[in-house]
């Protein structure tokens, strides 16, 4: 019943971005993997929101292995990138081989590349026609218990007014620090011998 923020913009590396990314989303699949023993009854739903996902995207993550198993495991994957050209063949193929049901909103007339590619998995429409959905308005391709599937549009609601003024959303936010967060390590004063596996196998006795 808890959730991780985990911010990697700060790190200038792109390559300590990815590779921290890479431990963190493979420990997350490692633990939803543990649930297998488990009757599906008993799996609680699990949600794992990747923003900027080109950006931090490695062949190591095994991101496509995720999303051919995410689904029995009752683990929801949200992958945000800006535009599909920028995720790699593997990714791309795990998404299209794994997401029986599609929908899209209005694509940005820059991505005639993107309108190009996703036209493809809804028959009969045209690449234009993603390119002046109207606003609120999504294009839908959704998968039927016999097996087919129909294109559908799909008329959304627009944004609902905010619950909270900006003050009180601030003050809610200031509530939840106190309640939950952590001071933040400090990089250059931590005495990071403490974090070494050795040191920490010593102190369990498993070396």
């Amino acid at each position: 019943g808890k959730i991780l923020l985990v911010k990697l913009s700060n790190i200038g590396d792109e390559d300590i971005q990815k590779f921290i990314a890479t431990i963190i989303i493979r420990r997350i699949w490692a633990a939803i993997q543990e649930r297998s023993n488990l009757q599906k009854h008993q799996y609680d739903p699990y949600f794992l929101v990747i923003d900027e996902f080109a950006k931090i995207e490695d062949d190591s993550m095994g991101i496509d292995e995720i999303l051919s198993e995410a689904r029995s495991l009752q683990l929801s994957v949200t992958l945000a990138t800006q535009q599909l050209r920028q995720l790699s063949e593997t990714s791309k193929q795990g998404v299209e081989n794994n997401c029986k049901s599609l929908f899209t909103f209005r694509v940005g007339s820059a991505n005639q590349e993107d309108a190009t590619h996703l036209a493809k998995s809804f028959s009969g429409v045209d690449p234009s026609t993603l390119l002046d959905i109207d606003e609120y308005v999504l294009i839908g391709k959704v998968f039927m218990k016999n097996g087919d599937s129909k294109v559908v549009a799909i008329d959304t609601f627009p944004p609902y007014p905010p619950l909270r003024s900006p003050e009180k959303a601030e003050q809610l936010i200031r509530d939840s620090m106190n309640r939950f967060g952590t001071e933040p390590i400090d990089v250059d004063d931590t005495d990071w011998d403490e974090y070494r596996i050795s040191n920490r196998l010593e102190e369990s006795g498993k070396r």
